[in-house]
């Protein structure tokens, strides 16, 4: 089941949940994200629908033989009526292949160890909406706000900024997990 196809290399934590994912690079400089290896066309729909329900929204079945890909009608599969694009040829496919709602920007104001020191404390209290998660060293992330575009979180942070947190930036987020920033442009594109 192909999750989805990018100009970019992504992180293996973008499909945490999918189980073991296969990278493979393809010839004209994308990178295929591939989940799951099936025996039956049954088998792979099934493999589909529970990716869709992860939030894979443009995941498709795809085949293999000797180690290069096919159609379905090669392996003897007969697809659904309606042709499905090969994400190889159409970056708009590769593309919704991940639910955009799930990357989010924030504004990172402040990682500490313990209670932020009271300096900092009384700047927050200027900030609306402030959040605090564990960092997978352990440490509380405080961040602002939450956007669907780089730009919206930018203005953020110049605002705050402009408020004397000084250390704000943008980081993002994709289905709750820290990703980079070019990780995130990448999986909107």
């Amino acid at each position: 089941v192909q999750l989805g196809a990018f100009k970019r290399r992504l992180s293996p934590s973008n499909f945490s949940d999918a189980g073991k994912v296969l990278e493979m690079s393809t010839d004209n400089g994308l990178y295929r994200y591939l989940a799951g290896s099936y025996a039956t066309f049954d088998d792979a729909a099934k493999g589909k629908v529970e990716m869709l329900s992860k939030g894979y929204v443009g995941a498709f079945i795809v085949a293999f033989k000797d180690g290069k890909r096919v159609s379905l009608t090669d392996v003897g599969a007969i697809p659904a009526p309606a042709p499905v694009k090969n994400a190889d040829t159409d970056e708009n496919t590769a593309a919704q292949a991940v639910t955009k709602t799930s990357v989010v920007f924030k504004v990172q104001i402040g990682v500490f160890r313990a209670e932020p020191p009271a300096e900092m404390k009384e700047k927050f209290k200027t900030v609306k909406d402030i959040e605090h998660s564990a960092t997978s060293a352990g440490l509380t992330r405080y961040t602002a706000g939450e956007f669907h575009t780089l730009a919206e979180a930018q203005k953020l942070k110049t605002e705050l900024k402009a408020k004397g947190i000084d250390g704000a930036f943008v980081v993002a987020f994709y289905k709750d997990e820290f990703i980079s920033i070019q990780e995130a442009q990448e999986l909107l594109k």
